[in-house]
């Protein structure tokens, strides 16, 4: 089986959020097209963080919907974000703000979003879940203190700050590990990488303790089978790896930056499931 992969679109970055619902859409049209690869297949895999705004995520959906039969995705952590006070009047809470988009996006045929479950897909299983980071990185790793760790995540992470109505973080991981745990599939999406992916360590150039927040533990998430593919997101980083018999994936779109020199989005990706 062919498919496609994409994460970490953060979509207000390169689209800006009009007033002009017309013009909005026709950018968010033309943002698609940009990213599309050359010769697309028919399903799509997104490993979330489509954005901060759901009026925009959902056009972003849409528009790819058209382009593709079937499309699974999770959300990330910017897809929990309430950035201002209209937004957090308006839904409350982050997962007021999920459930709108989850709802909205469900509507359209052949879109799935993965929460725990799994799906049978051309005679491949497909699981997934947003999941969420535990701190295993600086607890496990590098031996930290736990309170040094949590002072850092608050300290350096905007989730501290524009999440609302979230459990504590590692109950949150937790949650989702239970979600999934025991899962039996080929291809598993997670927002959040694990723990066992082939990071590359060197990019984290400011400072390597905030992947505390960036991976979780799964060292007990799939107690009978691995799956054969795990895409992920999260970290802004390509990953195409083959560790122990498991295929890590992750293709990220990122932030739009011109100091830095990034003002091309990356483009969806293509997997050919036969040269595994």
């Amino acid at each position: 089986m062919l498919f496609d992969y994409i994460g970490d679109i953060h979509l207000d970055f390169w689209v800006k959020l009009e007033h002009n619902p017309v013009k909005m859409r026709k950018n968010i049209y033309q943002f698609v097209q940009s990213i599309l690869p050359d010769h697309p297949s028919d399903t799509l895999f997104i490993a979330g963080d489509f954005g901060h705004y759901n009026q925009q995520s959902y056009w972003l959906i849409y528009y790819l919907k058209e382009v593709y039969e079937t499309i699974f995705f999770v959300c990330g952590n910017h897809d929990y974000y309430l950035l201002t006070k209209n937004i957090k009047k308006k839904y409350g809470s982050s997962a007021k703000r999920i459930d709108e988009f989850v709802n909205k996006a469900s509507l359209l045929e052949g879109v799935y979003r993965l929460d725990g479950e799994v799906y049978e897909h051309k005679d491949i299983l497909i699981g997934g879940a947003d999941m969420w980071y535990d701190f295993s990185y600086g607890l496990k790793r590098l031996g930290l203190p736990y309170q040094h760790v949590y002072e850092k995540w608050w300290n350096k992470s905007r989730d501290s700050r524009c999440h609302s109505g979230l459990l504590p973080t590692l109950e949150h991981a937790n949650r989702e590990k239970e979600k999934v745990k025991g899962m039996i599939c080929d291809i598993f999406i997670s927002h959040v990488p694990p723990l066992s992916a082939p990071i590359e360590v060197d990019y984290m150039e400011e400072d390597i303790e905030i992947l505390s927040f960036y991976l979780f533990d799964d060292s007990n998430i799939f107690c009978e089978k691995k799956p054969l593919i795990w895409l992920s997101g999260h970290i802004h980083q390509k990953m195409n790896k083959t560790v122990d018999g498991l295929r890590y994936l992750s293709q990220a779109i990122g932030y739009k930056d011109t100091e830095k020199g990034i003002i091309v989005p990356e483009r969806i990706q293509t997997f050919d499931m036969s040269k595994l």
